[in-house]
Order: C-alpha cells, then sequence, then structure tokens
C-alpha cells in the first residue's frame, strides 16, 4: 500500500487552509454609543402637542420603539428609533426618528406624520433659540429644501434633551410645542 509522504501532506492541508481562510472576510460592526442613543427622547405613549399661529392643536403620540441591527455585506449598522403617528388618525400615515450608526458616523433621519421627505440633522451644529417662550441651548435644525409635493417639511427643530419642539411646513406655518 503507498502512502502519501509528509511534505506533500503538509502542502495539502496547508493549501486547503489557505482557500478556506482567504474565503473569509472580516465582519464590521458599527455599535451605537451612549451619546448617539440619548438622541431618542422619546418612549412608547408619549403625547406631542403641537400648536400654530392659528390655535390649532395638533397630537402625535410614540410608539414602537426599537433597536437593532441591519447589514449590508460583512457590515452590521445599528440602530434606534420610535415612530409617530397623528392621534386619531384612521390613515397609515406615519413618521419616525432614527438613529443609524455608519462606516461615516451617526446618521440622524426624521420623517412627521401627513409629511412627505425624509429630514437629515447634523449632529455637529448645535444652536441656542427661544421656542415657545423657552430657551433652548442645543437645537439642531433639519430642513429639506429638495422636497416637493402638497405636503412636507421644510424645517425642523430638534433639542436633544427635549425631542422635537418646532416644525414648519410648506405653506410656511409654524408649529410649536407646548407640552
Amino acid at each position: 500500500m503507498k502512502t502519501i509522504s509528509t511534505p506533500l501532506k503538509f502542502l495539502v492541508i496547508s493549501g486547503a487552509l489557505f482557500f478556506f481562510f482567504s474565503g473569509c472576510s472580516k465582519t464590521n460592526y458599527y455599535a451605537l454609543t451612549p451619546e448617539d442613543l440619548a438622541w431618542v427622547v422619546y418612549s412608547d405613549g408619549n403625547l406631542l402637542h403641537f400648536k400654530n399661529p392659528a390655535g390649532n392643536v395638533n397630537t402625535y403620540y410614540t410608539f414602537r420603539k426599537t433597536r437593532s441591527y441591519t447589514n449590508t455585506g460583512d457590515s452590521y449598522y445599528e440602530e434606534t428609533g420610535i415612530s409617530f403617528k397623528l392621534q386619531n388618525d384612521t390613515t397609515n400615515s406615519g413618521g419616525y426618528f432614527y438613529v443609524t450608526k455608519k462606516e461615516s458616523g451617526t446618521v440622524i433621519t426624521l420623517t412627521w406624520p401627513h409629511f412627505t421627505g425624509t429630514m437629515f440633522i447634523s449632529s455637529t451644529i448645535a444652536v441656542t433659540d427661544t421656542i415657545g417662550g423657552k430657551i433652548y441651548h442645543d437645537i439642531y435644525v433639519g430642513n429639506s429644501p429638495d422636497v416637493t409635493g402638497d405636503k412636507y417639511v421644510q424645517t425642523i427643530y430638534y433639542s436633544r434633551q427635549a425631542g422635537m419642539v418646532q416644525f414648519t411646513d410648506r405653506d410656511a406655518v409654524t408649529w410649536v410645542k407646548t407640552n
């Protein structure tokens, strides 16, 4: 009976291991930091009251707070967010506030019920502003200059402590949070 020589065995095993490990690629995980998670200031069931200059009040509620990973190829991106809905609304129109960790950094987006388009909030530029008689030192402004259609939000004002405190719709009507 013929046996395979030790150098040949070594070569075959080395080649097999090389092909096995060269086919493996590194998995990348992009996890949210505690600072990223702090952007979502809402809990399930919060009520948000917004009033316009005409005295109309819209009440929104929050629901389905989530935290998960999505993957693209060998990269996993952690995300968290919460959904919004206009109270007593029978349509399927909702919105969401989402924080996602990407390779390039933290991406913060918002959509609002009954308005089209996604707003991107810069997490690097905070301003001080007085809104609804309150002074906020942590306002982040988002806008959507490229969004068109019947209904869209022009500008939002988001506080890291209080959440959404004001938005202006496409008709230049300003809605201020009252609670």
